[in-house]
């Protein structure tokens, strides 16, 4: 007890033991309250009794004491790697997803991903669904459809059910967990099913796999596989050379690289590259003795005309063709008898920016080089930065680095190396940053800008997984009318899979098919449990695609269920075939009948064809988003994409001005919402002017519904 305030403190103990249990403090208020010390004739009250004129007391409650420890949690593994990393999700097809330890949402996945301790990976049942997940220890694991695997620890994982294909060579260790609990030793080439909570081992190859190797090219630093006595063999890689020029997150990867014909004969080849899910074509060639001919990229059936063409001509070939996807395929001829065939190739990407870092990485392992070493691998990348430059580093390799405030370059060279990791570099930017960066280039007479607006987020490298965030309110509307072709339903339903497959049991959701109708799935939003989700993905997909389109009938009931948090979702191509059909007259009476209403809209076109002022003007509706499907960006991309915006907390309403200089062909020319430790890149042009141009860039947008203004000048 002091002068102004009196605490009772209650301890309580384990009878049999003596031992501690809890500890309760209490303020009873001023000294001079009505409660006070009991009277010494009398017994203590206890402090839930003493509580009318005080405070909440404070608790300690001991839940554990002197229990033995898992030794596991704190042994070092020699194959985990320093990032944390059990391996990495090397190849998927169709839709798989990840959740890592400790979280309830699900990430989709399109690229290479790392996998860590504790992580699920899970496979969709129907359709064309795989992943291949190449470990640190150089085994190889992959998912089949339907399939529920957790990576438990280095040389461990556990199928909960579907199918698995293990890979695993001597000196190699890997054990499986079965849905019965049984563990297994895999060697060599293994196949498994968990079914009925039991493990089975399967006697031939399954049929999925063999359609899963016949989409991937396991060669990740390219093929070239030429025809020797009617069979297709892969040529030996002799040197691989990569320079990478990274310039502010903008990464061009030029790779030249030898394929060794052994043979006494002139061969004729395919080359075959894999390019990153995020990346572009921007050359080719290859060398006709000492001359490289560069080549030109075009599309697979006039690729082939041409080539026949340039074959009947006699004529050296220089074509390549795009299959599809990520994946470049060219006609090589000839291929002299013992001799080396050089092929250059580059592509161009952009990094993306992550809690003030990116990372790039080049896919190094092989299958091949397994067993015909690489006899020359050297990497060299440049990098050049704006921003100031705070760390520069690799988790993968050992690199000599030489770095400058605003410059860098990463070198790695080996002989006779057989490669057992990717190699990646990671780029970490000085903390003091601005977060808004105008860089100017010009070019002759013309004026041209890249512009980086980073907004502050919660620092440290992190995967491209969704977090778990607050719980989600989701209103979806899927357009059903006659404008919605077949292609765009499989869209529609592509989108639909990966967003509620992403969904937990605290989020909530409805689904309504709209066309000259609007019917839901349920009469008031439902928690996104299985059963749930399977009842809205059948009511999309037995409803045909028919009549005209109401959307002001749609939009209406939606806004109805509207709450604070939540987000209206359309899917459709916002053509309006009745009541107001002009796209612009329609969007004002959309913002008309959202007058007062809570949350917030996004529309997501299914294709190139769509009504832009009706999509944008839903976007306009409490500081929404559009979004566009295409053949490089899917359905469930899109899905990803917006999940990640609505699960982190971010700036909205973002407006970009300049002030003092004139601009042109800004791209984009709205700012989407931003999520937390994202970035957004804007890229335009200077207007000509007779003197020199001076001013600023202004940002503005909304965090937690406050006004924020981001400025950098223009100089």
């Amino acid at each position: 007890q002091d002068d102004a305030r009196t605490l009772s403190i209650e301890a309580r103990a384990d009878a049999a033991t003596g031992e501690l249990r809890s500890l309760t403090v209490a303020s009873l208020g001023r000294a001079d309250a009505t409660l006070r010390e009991a009277p010494p004739n009398q017994p203590r009250q206890p402090v839930a009794a003493l509580l009318g004129a005080g405070l909440e007391p404070l608790k300690l409650e001991i839940v554990l004491a002197n229990a033995p420890v898992n030794a596991q949690k704190f042994e070092v593994h020699e194959k985990l790697a320093d990032d944390g990393r059990l391996g990495q999700i090397a190849d998927v097809q169709g839709l798989v997803s990840l959740k890592p330890a400790g979280q309830s949402r699900w990430t989709p996945i399109f690229g290479t991903l790392v996998v860590r301790p504790g992580d699920q990976v899970r496979s969709v049942l129907r359709g064309a669904n795989a992943a291949l997940v190449k470990l640190e220890s150089g085994a190889e694991v992959t998912i089949g459809p339907g399939g529920l695997v957790e990576f438990t620890k280095p040389g461990e994982l556990r199928l909960f059910t579907g199918e698995l294909a293990t890979s695993v060579a001597d000196g190699q260790s890997l054990t499986l967990i079965g849905p019965d609990e049984s563990k297994s030793k895999l060697k060599g080439e293994q196949y498994c099913r968990g079914e009925d909570r039991k493990l089975l081992f399967l006697n031939k190859e399954p049929r999925w796999l063999a359609g899963f190797k016949g989409s991937v090219v396991r060669e990740s630093m390219g093929m070239l596989e030429a025809n020797i006595d009617s069979r297709n063999v892969a040529l030996t890689v002799g040197y691989h050379r990569v320079r990478v020029d990274i310039r502010d997150q903008i990464a061009r990867t030029e790779i030249e690289e030898s394929f060794v014909n052994h043979t006494d004969q002139r061969l004729e080849g395919v080359f075959m590259f894999p390019l990153p899910a995020d990346a572009s074509i921007s050359g080719f060639g290859m060398w006709i003795g000492n001359e490289l001919v560069e080549a030109d990229v075009v599309e697979k059936q006039r690729a082939r005309e041409i080539y026949e063409t340039i074959l009947a001509e006699k004529r050296d070939p220089g074509l390549l063709e795009w299959t599809g996807g990520n994946l470049f395929k060219a006609r090589v001829f000839p291929i002299e008898a013992h001799s080396e065939k050089r092929i250059k190739i580059s592509y161009t990407q952009v990094l993306p920016w992550r809690n003030n870092s990116y990372r790039y990485s080049y896919a190094l392992q092989s299958d091949l080089l397994r067993q015909h070493p690489l006899r020359d691998l050297s990497l060299d990348v440049t990098i050049a930065s704006a921003l100031a430059i705070r760390k520069v580093s690799s988790s993968s390799h050992a690199v000599r680095v030489e770095q400058t405030a605003h410059a860098a370059n990463v070198a790695f060279a080996a002989s006779e190396y057989v490669p057992t990791r990717d190699f990646e570099v990671n780029v970490e930017a000085d903390s003091k940053n601005s977060e808004l960066v105008l860089i100017p280039h010009r070019r002759g007479d013309d004026g041209y800008f890249l512009m980086q607006f980073t907004p502050p987020g919660a620092g440290g490298w992190q995967r491209e997984v969704l977090p778990d965030g607050k719980p989600l309110d989701l209103l979806i509307l899927a357009d059903t009318s006659a404008s919605i072709d077949a292609g765009q339903r499989n869209q529609q339903a592509e989108f639909l899979e990966a967003l509620l497959g992403s969904l937990t049991p605290k989020d909530r959701f409805n689904l309504a098919v709209c066309d000259v109708d609007c019917i839901w799935a349920f009469p008031k939003k439902q928690a996104a449990e299985p059963q749930a989700i399977a009842a809205a993905r059948k009511l999309l997909a037995d409803r045909d695609s028919l009549g005209w389109t109401d959307l002001a009938k749609a939009c209406q009931s939606a806004f109805a269920q509207c709450e604070r948090e939540t987000h209206v979702i359309y899917l459709g191509d916002g053509v309006v075939t009745n009541d107001v059909a002009d796209p612009q007259g329609f969007a004002q009476q959309l913002a008309r009948l959202h007058e007062g209403v809570p949350g917030s809209m996004h529309a997501v076109a299914l294709g190139s064809t769509y009504e832009r002022p009706v999509l944008q003007g839903m976007a306009a509706l409490g500081g929404g988003t559009v979004r566009e499907v295409s053949q490089e960006r899917l359905g469930r991309m899109i899905a990803v994409e917006l999940l990640s915006e609505l699960v982190r907390p971010g700036l909205r309403n973002l407006a970009v001005e300049f002030k003092g200089v004139r601009t042109a062909a800004v791209y984009p020319n709205r700012l989407s919402n931003l999520a937390e430790g994202s970035q957004q890149v804007v890229l335009g042009r200077f207007l000509p002017s007779a003197g020199e141009q001076r001013g600023e860039v202004v940002v503005s947008g909304e965090l937690d519904g406050k006004p924020v203004r981001f400025t950098s000048p223009i100089v």
